[in-house]
C-alpha cells in the first residue's frame, strides 16, 4: 500500500498575507480515475488531474497541469460533490441551496474571471436546481443516472428525473435535516441518514416508506455529516453516527430484514462517512463465486481523525491511519478499480491510498455482481412508476452500469466485462418528413416538428463524456448522444457510440398505435397494460434492450433547431386520446401559455400617502404603503419567476407565475389571473403564491393556479408578504402581521400587533422594521433598526427579543463578533444567524455603537455572557432549533462552573433531571423532552461539565449517582 497527501491540493480564502486553507467538505473521483472533484468552505468546485497525485514523476513534470478547472458559482460553501456513473456530469451541492450540474465544454478552457488562474479544462453549468429550502448536505446518483437524488438541513428528500431535471418526487418523512443519502444498486430502494437519529429506507417504486431503522442509532451524536453507502452487491448499508452502547461504530444494516447485527469499531469519536469499495471480491477462487464466496471492502473516517478499511468476511480492520489529518474526516471515494482510496478533510487536505490487488484480495468473476443484482426485485423497474400519475410516460430502457476503464496506474488489474460488445454502426435517421404549419386565430403561425423514427420525446443534451485526462477531447459531432436510461455501448475512448445499434426501424404509425392503445386504457377506467422490462439474458450474458409494443430503436434524432424555437409552446409529449378513429389531439392547456408574454418596462406609477387611523381602532405604528409599480417580478425558490402588470389605463392588473427557463432561456407562463384591483406585493413557494392588492384583498394560489381560499379581507392594504414553505406572513399598514398556513388553511395565531416593538416608550429614535423573515415552522422573525431581533409566541401572545446588539456593545463573552449574515456556515442555526444579522448592521450602520459603561464592576462580564446565554436558550425553543439549545446549554453549564453560581446550577439541574419522586397532580407540569431530546441526556453532559470543574464538582457528582439511580430504577 503507497500513501501519498498532496500538498498542492488545496482551496483557498483570503488576499495576500490573509490567505489561509479551508476546510474540503467532499471528494469524488470521476469513473475513468483521470480526474478528481473536490468542494469547499471557500465557496469552489475544483477539478485535479489525479496523475500528478498517483505518479511521483509526473508530480513532478512541469508540463503535467495539476489544476484543471476552478468552479466558483456557488454563493455558499460546497456540501457534496458527485460524479455521475457515465462521467458525463458532475452535481454539487451548497449552502446557497442550489444544486449545480455541471458538464464538460470540449471547446477547453481559458482564464479564470478575476484572477490570473487559467483553467485546463472548462466545465459548465447544464443545469441549476432550485427546491430546497436551506443548505444541500448531499447528493447521489442513481445506478443508471436515469435519477439525482438530493438532500438538506430542510428535512427534505428530492429526486429529479434527468432525462427533463424535472422534480420527480419530494419527500419530508424526517423530523431533522437530513445529511446523508445513497441508491441501492438494484434500483429498488434509496436511502436517507437524517439528525433525527433515524435511517429512513424508500421504495422507489410509489416512494412510499419501507423502513425506519433506529435502534443503531438512539444514542447517535449529532453530525456535520452522516454519509452512509450501500454494498455493490445490494446487500448491507453501513451508515454512519452509530453507536453501540457507549461505543462509536458503523452500522452494518441487513436488507433481508433491515436489521443490525454486525458493527464496525475502532474509531474513539463519531464515524461520520463510510464508502464501500464498488468491486466485489472473491473468497476462495477454488470455489464458484456464489453467497457465501464473496465479500466486500468498506472504508469509515470519523471525527477522531482517522481512517479504517474492513473486508466483510473478517472483524478487524487491515488499515487504520491516524494522525493523516488535524481535523476530523468528511469524506471518502474508492477508484472505479476499486485499487484507489481518496479522502478529504475539514483540515483542508486530502489523503490518498493505492493499494495492491493481493492486500485486498481477489476480484470476483466478470458478471457476478450483476448476478447478485438482479436476484432482487425491481431491477429492472418501470420509469412509467416513477412519473406524475396523471402522466403517460413511454417506458425507458433500464440500463446497466456503465462499463469502466481500469486506472493507468493499476495495468495489472482485469477490467470488469463490458456488458455490450461489438455494437453494429448506428442506423442512418430517416429524413425527416414535412411539417404541419397551422394559422391560429392571432394570425400566427404555429410549426408542429414532425415525430422521426418513433416515440416522441425530450431531446437528451448534448454534453459530452470528457474522455481521460491526457487524451484529445472529442469535438461535437452531429451525432445525438445517448439519453439517461440508455447504457454506453464503448467505454470513455468512445463515447458517442450508439446504443442498441443496428436496431430495427419502427413505423410512426406503430409508435401511435401503441400509445393509443394505453390512451384508451386510461379514458375507459382501466390501467394500460405496459410491457414487461428487459431481463438478462441466460445465452448472450447481458441485458437485453427492453422495448414497448414491440419497439426496439435508437433514440430519435432532435429536430432542426429553428423549429424548436418557433413551436417553443408545442409539447412534444401529446398523446391521442379518446377512439382510435377521433382525428382530434388533446393537449393540456394553461392560461397565458399559449401567447407571447409582452415585455414591460418597470415604472412607478403612484405613491401614497401616510395612512390615516381607523376610526374605532386602537392606536398603533402607521406604516408607510410600497408605491404601485407597473411591473414586478419576484423569484420563488424553485426557480419560478412571479409577474405582476398592472395597466391602470385598461383597468388590467394581472399575475402569473413563469417557469424555469428553458434550453433557449425563454419562460412558459405556467398560469395566470386578473385581480380587480391593482397588485402591490406578490410572493412565493413551491406549495403557494400570494398576491396582496391596493383594495386590502390577499389572493392565495396554489402551485397550479387554483385559488386556496376566498380573498382575504384585511384592514388596510399590505406593506410587506413573504412567504416560506406552507407558510404565509402579510404586515399591513396599520401595524398588523397576518401568518397562514395556507396546507391545512389555518392560522397558528391571531393577527399580532407591531405596537410593543415600534412605539416603544422613551425610545431615542424612531423604531423601523429593517428586516422581516418567515422562519419554517411560521414564527414570524422581525429585525429593528435599532439592532433588535424579535419573534413572536404564540405559547404567551407576546414578542420576545431572540437577539440584541447591546450584548455584543457591553461585551458578552458569547457573543461572536467575526460572524458575517453573508457568508453561508451550513451549521449556523437561526440565533446564529441572527446575530450576525445584527453584526451587519452594526457594520453598515455610521452612528457609533455604545460602550459598555466605564465604572460596570467586576461582575459586569460574567452577568451579561449568563443573561446572554439564558435568552439564546429561550430563543432557541422559540425559533425551533435542537442543535442550537444543546450548544448553548452546554455553554451555560461550563461559564457556571467556573463562576461558581451554585444556586443558579442547582436549579438548572432540577428543571432537567424533573421530580424525584412521583407527586401527582405536579408531575405532571415537567415533561420528559425539550425540542425532541431527552432533558436527562443533556443532565449527563451537564453534570459532566460540573464533575470535572473546580467550584461545583460536589454538586455534579451527588446528581451523576442520583441520575445513575434513577435511570436503574427506570
Amino acid at each position: 500500500m503507497r500513501y501519498v497527501k498532496p500538498a498542492w491540493v488545496v482551496h483557498m480564502s483570503g488576499e495576500g498575507d490573509r490567505k489561509k486553507r479551508t476546510g474540503i467538505f467532499s471528494i469524488h473521483v470521476h469513473p475513468d480515475g483521470s480526474r478528481l472533484a473536490t468542494g469547499s468552505l471557500d465557496t469552489t468546485v475544483r477539478i485535479w488531474s489525479t496523475a500528478p497525485i498517483l505518479n511521483p514523476e509526473a508530480e513532478m513534470n512541469e508540463r503535467i497541469p495539476k489544476l484543471l478547472c476552478t468552479l466558483d458559482q456557488h454563493s455558499g460553501p460546497v456540501m457534496t460533490v458527485r460524479w455521475s456513473h457515465s462521467g458525463r456530469y458532475l452535481a454539487s451541492g451548497s449552502d446557497d441551496r442550489v444544486i449545480m450540474v455541471w458538464a464538460i465544454d470540449p471547446m477547453g478552457g481559458g482564464k479564470r474571471w478575476g484572477t490570473d488562474e487559467v483553467n485546463v479544462e472548462n466545465w459548465t453549468c447544464e443545469k441549476l436546481l432550485r427546491g430546497h429550502d436551506s443548505d444541500v448536505a448531499d447528493v447521489a446518483w442513481s445506478e443508471d443516472d436515469a435519477y439525482l437524488a438530493s438532500v438538506g438541513i430542510d428535512g427534505t428528500l428530492i429526486v429529479y428525473d434527468t432525462r427533463t431535471w424535472e422534480r420527480v418526487v419530494k419527500l419530508s418523512g424526517h423530523d431533522s435535516s437530513i445529511k446523508g443519502v445513497c441508491w441501492d444498486p438494484a434500483g429498488q430502494y434509496l436511502a436517507t441518514a437524517s439528525d433525527d437519529r433515524t435511517l429512513k429506507v424508500w421504495r422507489t417504486e410509489d416512494w412510499g416508506l419501507e423502513a425506519s431503522i433506529t435502534d443503531p442509532f438512539v444514542n447517535s451524536p449529532r453530525a456535520f455529516v452522516r454519509r452512509l453507502s450501500w454494498s455493490p452487491d445490494g446487500a448491507h448499508i453501513t451508515a454512519a453516527c452509530a453507536m453501540n452502547g457507549p461505543v462509536f461504530v458503523a452500522a452494518v444494516i441487513r436488507r433481508s430484514d433491515w436489521t443490525s447485527q454486525v458493527s464496525l469499531v475502532g474509531h474513539e469519536n463519531t464515524v461520520l462517512v463510510s464508502r464501500f469499495n464498488p468491486r466485489v471480491f472473491h473468497k476462495d477462487v477454488d470455489q464458484p463465486a456464489q453467497k457465501g464466496n464473496v465479500f466486500s471492502v468498506v472504508a469509515v473516517g470519523s471525527e477522531d481523525s482517522t481512517i479504517s478499511v474492513f473486508l466483510t468476511k473478517q472483524a478487524r480492520p487491515i488499515l487504520v491511519a491516524k494522525d493523516i489529518f488535524d481535523r476530523q474526516v468528511l469524506d471518502l471515494s474508492w477508484s472505479s478499480d476499486g485499487l484507489t482510496l481518496y479522502a478529504c478533510s475539514s483540515d483542508g487536505t486530502i489523503a490518498v491510498f493505492s493499494f495492491e490487488a493481493s492486500e485486498l484480495g481477489p476480484f470476483a468473476p466478470p458478471g457476478v455482481r450483476e448476478q447478485y443484482l438482479a436476484a432482487y426485485p425491481s431491477r429492472a423497474r418501470k420509469r412509467a412508476q416513477l412519473a406524475p400519475a396523471a402522466t403517460l410516460v413511454p417506458p425507458q430502457p433500464q440500463p446497466t452500469q456503465m462499463p469502466f476503464q481500469p486506472a493507468p496506474q493499476h495495468p495489472h488489474v482485469p477490467p470488469p466485462q463490458t456488458l455490450l460488445q461489438h455494437p453494429a454502426p448506428a442506423p442512418t435517421p430517416p429524413p425527416p418528413t414535412a411539417q404541419t404549419v397551422t394559422i391560429g386565430r392571432n394570425g400566427k403561425k404555429r410549426i408542429t416538428p414532425s415525430l422521426i423514427g418513433g416515440i416522441a420525446q425530450r431531446a437528451p443534451s448534448t454534453a459530452p463524456v470528457p474522455a481521460p485526462f491526457g487524451q484529445p477531447q472529442p469535438t461535437p459531432a452531429p451525432v445525438a448522444p445517448a439519453p439517461f436510461g440508455q447504457p454506453y455501448a464503448q467505454p470513455y475512448a468512445q463515447p458517442y457510440a450508439q446504443p442498441f445499434a443496428g436496431a430495427p426501424e419502427v413505423s410512426r404509425q406503430a409508435a401511435t398505435a401503441d400509445l393509443r392503445a394505453g390512451a384508451d386504457a386510461l379514458n375507459n377506467g382501466g390501467a394500460a397494460a405496459l410491457p414487461p422490462f428487459a431481463s438478462p439474458s441466460a445465452s448472450a450474458g447481458h441485458w437485453t434492450a427492453p422495448t414497448w409494443g414491440g419497439i426496439n430503436e435508437p433514440p430519435p434524432a432532435p429536430a432542426p433547431r429553428a423549429s424548436l424555437d418557433e413551436a417553443m409552446d408545442v409539447d412534444p409529449t401529446e398523446l391521442r386520446v379518446g377512439p382510435p378513429s377521433a382525428s382530434r389531439v388533446v393537449k393540456g392547456r394553461t392560461l397565458g401559455g399559449d401567447r407571447q408574454r409582452d415585455v414591460v418596462a418597470p415604472r412607478e406609477l403612484r405613491q401614497y400617502l401616510p395612512p390615516l387611523a381607523t376610526p374605532g381602532a386602537q392606536p398603533g405604528p402607521m406604516l408607510p404603503i410600497p408605491p404601485l409599480n407597473a411591473f414586478l417580478s419576484v423569484d420563488t425558490p424553485q426557480g419560478d419567476v412571479i409577474e405582476v402588470r398592472n395597466v391602470p389605463e385598461s383597468r388590467v392588473y394581472e399575475i402569473s407565475l413563469q417557469g424555469p427557463r428553458n434550453t433557449v432561456g425563454a419562460r412558459k407562463t405556467l398560469w395566470l389571473d386578473y385581480l380587480p384591483s391593482a397588485i402591490l406585493a406578490a410572493a412565493g413557494t413551491a406549495q403557494l403564491t400570494a398576491a396582496a392588492c391596493e383594495d386590502g384583498k390577499l389572493h392565495v394560489y396554489s402551485p397550479t393556479g387554483r385559488r386556496l381560499m376566498g380573498p382575504v379581507s384585511l384592514e388596510s392594504p399590505v406593506v410587506l408578504l413573504t412567504a416560506t414553505a406552507s407558510y404565509l406572513l402579510a404586515i399591513t399598514s396599520s401595524g398588523l402581521i397576518y401568518v397562514w398556513n395556507a396546507h391545512r388553511l389555518d392560522v397558528p395565531h391571531p393577527p399580532i400587533s407591531l405596537a410593543p416593538l415600534l412605539t416603544a416608550p422613551n425610545a431615542p429614535a424612531p423604531v423601523n422594521i429593517a428586516q422581516a423573515i418567515l422562519l419554517p415552522n411560521g414564527v414570524p422573525l422581525l429585525y429593528l433598526s435599532d439592532a433588535t431581533a424579535h419573534a413572536f409566541s404564540a405559547s404567551t401572545c407576546s414578542w420576545q427579543t431572540v437577539a440584541s446588539a447591546w450584548y455584543r456593545d457591553s461585551g458578552s463573552d458569547a457573543w461572536d463578533t467575526r460572524a458575517r449574515s453573508r457568508v453561508a456556515v451550513g451549521s449556523r442555526g437561526p440565533v446564529a444567524q441572527a446575530e450576525a444579522v445584527l453584526n451587519d448592521m452594526r457594520l453598515d450602520s455610521s452612528a457609533p455603537a455604545p460602550a459598555p459603561p466605564p465604572n460596570a464592576g467586576e461582575d459586569w462580564v460574567a452577568a451579561l455572557t449568563l443573561a446572554h446565554l439564558e435568552i439564546r436558550l429561550a430563543a432557541a425553543v422559540l425559533l425551533d432549533s435542537p442543535a442550537e439549545y444543546k450548544q448553548n446549554l452546554l455553554a451555560y453549564a461550563k461559564r457556571l462552573g467556573e463562576e461558581g453560581f451554585r444556586g443558579k446550577a442547582e436549579e438548572l439541574v432540577r428543571e432537567l433531571f424533573g421530580p424525584v419522586f412521583h407527586q401527582p397532580g405536579r408531575d405532571e407540569q415537567w415533561t420528559r423532552t425539550v425540542l425532541g431530546m431527552q432533558k436527562r441526556d443533556l443532565l449527563r453532559e451537564v453534570l459532566s461539565i460540573f464533575a470535572r470543574g473546580r467550584l461545583l464538582t460536589k454538586l455534579g457528582t451527588d446528581w451523576q449517582d442520583l441520575l445513575r439511580r434513577a435511570s436503574g430504577r427506570e
